[in-house]
């Protein structure tokens, strides 16, 4: 144990030593018990799977304290990790409804800390959860179309103004009544619960559907807030151009709000089409392949049903119920896919048609690269460096006919980091004597997008390490983009075109990424009996960080070419900085077009 001591806590300082060195990058974080529950909620007496990353930093096992709810003893287990510091356990003893804190502690007394909880699904409570927040939804929606009530009224009068009010109108109607039934989450349900009213031993058949109506709940309410928030960053000064883009936005986010109000039809549908009423009378033994629908209640009512111990007009009746909900929920699929098209028509009219009227818009791609190095501060080896790949699209408008020698501009950088790199020599760099006596294994888990899990090899892992890039999600609508776009961002910008040459100049995020890599080492050494783990945190920094950096904080400027057809700005733009023990580099790449596509 001494020894094992002796190696750990030298590489502990190490680490804790060269974490000083990253300079603006932020702070090192230190060695701890990585703990996580899965699933992070379930029912009385469903078990749960306890994982994570530990430090070896003693010999022994882990020591992990479950502690109940209500007081109750806590539970004490063990666990042995293997060598490279991964452990997994099982946990069933889950009675009690209730928060269940799992505390983790390694020999050398690192710890970890999570909780999971346990409740009692009661199918009308959630399906009124669901409910109340699907009337949400339909009251942000009916915020954006008062929005865009007030707004087309302050449009010029023009003949597309006009065309855009009438198809504005038409659709109106259909948007409302498609809210309105997508709300309605007890009629949806109505045939089923009246099944149940009948057949009260077809109860625990509502529970799977309430566990995915409280899913569901639980992750429309975050995203209605933060598409709320989104809303209220759109609405910003009442110009001309940024009310025509506010209109157009306040349409994407509208379809946004309607495919998160669907939410509940496509999970009601998935429990019902794919488990109840597939399962319903039949004998096969694989209900375990669908544990993501079905608890131990709904399980033994199944059963029962294909034992025949359950009453054949029961059956029938669910069956019946069952066929009744599934036609609503078609309807209500098929308006919901229409009212997407009604949206996009008129985001699209209004984007080409009235927005061309009286604006300009000079857009395309962008893409960025980050490099940062970083030195030990004695004798000046490098020890840590990455790369973050961004792209996306730069969106600027402006008044037509402008008066003066500049053109005022506004717009916004969306996109996302793409791609994360990491290379990393802690520990030779740190404690070069320790690594030339010992083998060392690293793993880096890095951010998706960006580079898969890597186990290095024995004493390999001098170079940088190359990965494979995740799909990038497409999106309608700058906005609503940064709602679902891993690792996004959306950074302002205002500026003006003068004299043939573009000045931009950034505005804080409002939407910006944060990233870490993991790096746990695998120390084998003479000097130890058993392999001696660490594992701890690299932070990559966010967007608002590399544009504050490339723009030198202060005014970027790129040529405006004219050509036969099109304005044109096909431009880059490069910054550094450096000190003794870091150095970033930062490229910006321009490919911007009015119009668009035209260059």
């Amino acid at each position: 144990m001494k020894v094992l001591k002796q190696l750990f806590w030298p590489m502990a300082l190490i680490l804790a030593t060269v974490s000083t060195t990253v300079l603006a990058q932020g702070d090192g974080q230190k060695a701890n018990v990585e703990v996580k529950v899965t699933p992070a909620a379930v029912q009385p007496s469903e078990g749960v799977t306890i994982t994570g990353i530990a430090p070896l930093d003693g010999k022994g096992p882990l020591k992990v304290l479950v502690q109940p709810p209500g007081n109750k003893p806590p539970v004490n287990l063990t666990v042995d990790p293997v060598s490279n510091g991964d452990y997994h356990l099982r946990f069933n003893d889950t009675a009690a409804p209730g928060t269940y804190v799992v505390n983790i502690s390694t020999p050398g007394g690192t710890m970890g800390r999570t909780s999971f909880t346990v409740s009692i699904v009661n199918p009308e409570a959630e399906t009124q959860r669901a409910a109340r927040e699907a009337r949400e939804l339909q009251k942000v929606i009916r915020d954006i179309e008062a929005d865009v009530d007030r707004q087309i009224p302050n449009l010029p009068d023009n003949p597309a103004r006009d065309e855009l009010i009438k198809k504005w109108n038409a659709a109106k109607p259909q948007l409302e009544k498609t809210a309105r039934d997508l709300a309605d989450i007890d009629a949806m349900l109505a045939p089923l619960n009246d099944a149940v009213q009948r057949h009260p031993e077809l109860k625990p058949l509502m529970v799977p559907i309430a566990r995915s109506l409280q899913d569901w709940t639980r992750t429309a309410q975050p995203e209605r807030e933060r598409i709320l928030r989104e809303i209220e960053k759109s609405r910003r000064n009442n110009v001309l151009c940024e009310n025509l883009e506010r209109i157009t936005e306040g349409f994407n986010f509208a379809s946004a709000l309607f495919n998160l109000m669907g939410g509940p039809v496509s999970a009601v549908k998935a429990v019902l089409v794919d488990y109840l009423a597939a399962k319903v009378g039949s004998k096969v033994g694989d209900l375990s392949a669908l544990a993501g629908f079905q608890t131990a209640e709904s399980s033994k009512v199944l059963m029962a049903m294909a034992d025949g111990k359950i009453s054949t007009a029961a059956r029938n009746f669910w069956k019946g119920a069952s066929e009744k909900s599934s036609a609503l929920m078609d309807g209500r699929s098929a308006v919901l896919s229409g009212v997407g098209g009604v949206l996009s028509d008129l985001g699209s009219f209004a984007a080409s048609q009235v927005f061309g009227k009286y604006c300009e818009r000079l857009a395309g791609s962008f893409k960025g690269l980050m490099n940062a190095d970083f030195f030990a501060s004695n004798g000046g080896q490098p020890w840590w460096s990455y790369d973050i790949a961004l792209e996306g699209r730069l969106d600027l408008r402006y008044a037509k006919a402008a008066s003066g020698s500049a053109v005022a501009v506004n717009g916004e950088f969306i996109g996302q980091a793409t791609k994360f790199t990491l290379w990393e020599d802690a520990i030779r760099v740190g404690w070069p004597k320790l690594a030339s006596s010992a083998i060392l294994q690293r793993r880096s888990i890095l951010p998706v997008p960006g580079l898969a899990n890597t186990l290095m090899g024995a004493g390999q892992g001098t170079g940088k390490e190359a990965g494979s890039q995740e799909h990038i999600v497409d999106a309608e609508g700058k906005a609503a983009s940064t709602l679902v776009k891993p690792y996004s961002f959306f950074v302002p910008v205002v500026g003006e075109i003068a004299n043939g040459v573009l000045t931009l100049r950034m505005k804080p995020a409002t939407h910006d990424y944060t990233a870490s890599a993991r790096v746990i080492y695998v120390i084998m050494s003479p000097l130890a009996l058993v392999p001696v783990a660490s594992s701890y945190e690299l932070p990559y920094k966010d967007a608002n960080f590399f544009f504050t950096r490339v723009s030198g904080e202060g005014p970027m400027r790129f040529k405006v070419e004219k050509t036969a057809n099109a304005l044109k700005v096909s431009e880059s733009v490069e910054n550094k900085k450096e000190n003794a023990i870091a150095k970033g580099r930062y490229v910006l790449k321009l490919n911007l077009c009015n119009p668009e596509g035209k260059c």
